[in-house]
């Protein structure tokens, strides 16, 4: 705008230059010759300063160009090496129990594969208890795993409560099952939506406390589709049923 309005000035000088005019100005005389002098000087700033700004826009250009083209390159190096790298995990094993002595079937837990997409915890109905022996943080390494089953036991009495499912996280489980043997595995639930931000199936078996449950699950933002509700104690569905049919999660309920 200012350097079209240089122009258009340095127009005017020119036709006012044409009549030899003197213009007055707080009781100064200015001749139109030194008036358009300055102009044209003016003008000339204005022209170099928006060449300059011309000029790093145009660095300002090639920079962001080149900053892209080393994003790109770095991302394909990141994804070769990942790629290689996640060719040798599948041949990788983890232990989820540390002890070297345990008993059959228990030492199959300390040979779990890396790129396993199912994994089954149980009791087994056994005389001890693995659960506070198993390393829960471990789960967060099986980077394929889509399916999670955990059997609690009612026998030695082996609970899913918060002190385990708080431990448990991993970013591809899309679908968990749980005997949980407690009738208070509703207070478990946000953890368990949190630390599997996938989860879209959710089944519990022997569920007490239905309302609870559906209390829960309204506390907190999910991505589950169907929720299986197994052996029910508590049959005061009406809340899952509202919150399922509100939310378009498929429900499968038994007695």
């Amino acid at each position: 705008m200012a350097e079209n309005l240089a122009i258009q000035l340095d127009e005017d000088l020119d036709i006012i230059e044409e009549t030899d005019c003197v213009l007055t100005f707080n009781n100064n005389k200015y001749n139109i010759s030194d008036i358009k002098a300055f102009m044209e000087e003016k003008d000339n700033t204005i022209r170099l300063l928006f060449d300059k700004i011309n000029s790093l826009e145009e660095q300002v250009s090639i920079i962001n160009k080149n900053n892209n083209e080393l994003q790109n390159l770095i991302k394909k190096w990141e994804d070769n090496n990942l790629s290689i790298i996640l060719q040798s995990l599948p041949d990788i094993y983890i232990n989820l129990i540390p002890s070297i002595n345990m008993p059959y079937p228990y030492e199959s837990l300390q040979s779990i594969n890396l790129g396993c997409n199912e994994l089954a915890l149980s009791n087994y109905n056994g005389n001890i208890t693995i659960f506070n022996k198993i390393v829960w943080e471990q789960i967060n390494s099986l980077y394929k795993l889509n399916k999670l089953i955990i059997f609690g036991d009612y026998k030695i009495g082996a609970k899913i409560d918060n002190r385990i499912v708080s431990r448990i996280k991993n970013s591809s489980v899309t679908e968990l099952i749980i005997q949980p043997c407690t009738d208070k595995i509703h207070e478990s639930i946000p953890i368990i939506i949190k630390n599997l931000p996938k989860l879209s199936i959710l089944e519990i078996i022997h569920v007490y406390n239905v309302d609870k449950i559906a209390d829960a699950l309204s506390s907190c933002k999910n991505s589950l589709v169907k929720i299986c509700l197994t052996k029910c104690v508590d049959r005061n569905v009406y809340k899952i049923e509202k919150y399922c049919k509100e939310n378009n999660i498929e429900l499968a309920l038994s007695y």
